[in-house]
């Protein structure tokens, strides 16, 4: 059985819906080939001898920053790049709104469970991308809002709208990184863009953060993949479905304990790094609390 709500939620599961959907393709691109750039010193440092490593990072460079549609100078592809990334922020905020039901559905479900003893696999996927989904929620706005951001600001560069200090660092072929040097009387807007420059680019020097960043990435991936698979099992499966107003049925909202911690942690581990080397340390830590906390998630449902 599976319980949805069909009032002030609804418009907000469609959109959801309507949104993954449209973005899915592009959020896939997006975000394994920022899985990759991810280990940018590790393939830079190959690059200079390997000519297949050369080619990876250049073939993911493009992808990740403008679709690979025309040159790094084509306005296209960054405002395509910019409004996918938005478009999945979207997809991740409307996720959230419709936790708390989708959650109380699961809780129902897993009551039913206990009663028949008969656990659905249709359950237990639900469980997981909504477990992971709210896990990765505020990983993934971070990412996307500020890549969108990014690519907005690089737009207001080519059009000539503003003329930053843009440095480059490391070598050709989207090797190397971006560094946005403001003056101290800068306005909002360029400290602003040196923060999600920040955020996105360089609070991940650690190798230990650069593959905390790749596994949290393939959480990501792996919650999106999970929830396309129910989407599509519910456009075309045989599935029935059981429909009512899951507001009506719980008033408890100890079903957030764990997105809020989730994300507490998340930003933290997003923000820390830019402190330095303990910053850094601090910042492992908040990325690896989760994975506990989840291991206890499970434990608890199962």
């Amino acid at each position: 059985m599976i319980i949805i709500s069909t009032s002030k939620y609804k418009s907000w599961r469609e959109l959801h819906q309507l949104v993954s959907i449209f973005c899915w393709l592009f959020f896939l691109i997006l975000s394994f080939s920022g899985l990759v750039l991810t280990f940018r010193p590790e393939l830079s440092a190959m690059a200079q001898t390997h000519p297949i490593a050369r080619m990876l990072m250049y073939v993911m460079h493009i992808l990740h920053t403008h679709l690979a549609l025309g040159s790094n100078a084509s306005v296209g592809g960054y405002f395509l790049a910019g409004m996918f990334s938005l478009a999945c922020v979207v997809m991740l905020v409307s996720g959230l709104v419709i936790y708390r039901p989708h959650a109380l559905s699961c809780r129902a479900m897993r009551e039913q469970a206990r009663r028949t003893g008969r656990l659905s696999y249709r359950y237990l996927v639900t469980f997981l991308h909504q477990e992971l989904s709210a896990m990765t929620a505020v990983w993934g706005i971070l990412l996307c809002f500020s890549g969108a951001w990014i690519a907005a600001f690089f737009i207001l560069i080519m059009s000539g709208s503003v003329s930053p200090q843009i440095m480059a660092t490391g070598g050709a072929f989207g090797t190397g990184g971006m560094v946005l040097q403001v003056d101290t009387d800068a306005g909002l807007l360029m400290r602003l863009t040196q923060f999600m420059l920040a955020i996105h680019l360089h609070n991940h020097e650690l190798f230990i953060l650069r593959v905390l960043w790749a596994v949290w990435m393939l959480l990501f991936l792996v919650a999106a993949m999970l929830g396309m698979a129910l989407l599509a099992k519910k456009r075309w499966g045989s599935t029935h479905t059981a429909v009512t107003d899951v507001s009506m049925r719980d008033d408890s909202w100890s079903v957030w304990f764990m997105p809020v911690a989730w994300g507490v942690l998340t930003l933290l581990g997003f923000v820390l790094p830019l402190f330095g080397y303990v910053g850094s340390m601090l910042a492992v830590l908040c990325l690896l609390l989760p994975f506990g906390l989840l291991g206890y998630e499970l434990c608890r449902w199962h």
